[in-house]
């Protein structure tokens, strides 16, 4: 290969670099569960409430065209009717 060529490889092999994926999401990315959260029945601070946010992480990149948002969330379902909280939806 010509001095030349390689030179017209270098931008080429930058932008591939730059453009894969930065981090992989996986379980090993999940917050330890604390076995006080698995006995929980209620919250005093929200009598009677169905579901409450144990933990809410947003994390939100604006790269123009390439926009990402990563949303991490733990809730606890207290009783019967928060059930429907625990059904989600990935758009």
């Amino acid at each position: 290969m010509t001095l030349r060529r390689i030179l017209h490889l270098i931008p080429l092999f930058l932008l591939c670099a730059l453009t894969l994926p930065k981090k992989k999401i996986a379980a090993d990315d999940w917050l330890p569960i604390d076995p006080a959260e698995l006995k929980m029945t209620s919250e005093p601070k929200a009598p009677g409430a169905p579901a409450i946010y144990l933990y809410r992480e947003i994390d939100r990149k604006d790269l123009g065209r390439a926009n990402s948002e990563f949303n991490y969330v733990r809730i606890k379902i207290l009783t019967e009717e928060g059930r429907k909280y625990a059904n989600i939806q990935i758009p």
